[in-house]
């Protein structure tokens, strides 16, 4: 079957979405997953099975650092974004 992963497709066969991050070799603690357009709670994650056609979005979270002296929010830590 076919699935379109971050914008790409891929032929998988039949498996969960926690089976499929694991697959990647993605903690699937540490992504959030959107499919079909709808985020998908962590605890749906082993009982979803990806079905034909369907659209997966996995975004990782990457730890950023200080704004240097100056610059931002008075130099307070702030988390950023990655999707991968």
């Amino acid at each position: 079957m076919k699935i379109t992963v971050n914008g790409e497709a891929v032929t998988i066969d039949p498996i969960s979405v926690q089976d499929y991050l694991l697959s990647l070799q993605i903690d699937p603690v540490r992504v959030a997953v959107e499919l079909n357009r709808e985020i998908l709670p962590k605890a749906d994650y082993q009982g979803t099975l990806l079905q034909d056609g369907d659209v997966l979005e996995i975004v990782h979270f990457v730890g950023g650092g200080e704004y240097p002296a100056g610059r931002g929010d008075n130099g307070d830590r702030q988390m950023i974004r990655e999707k991968r």
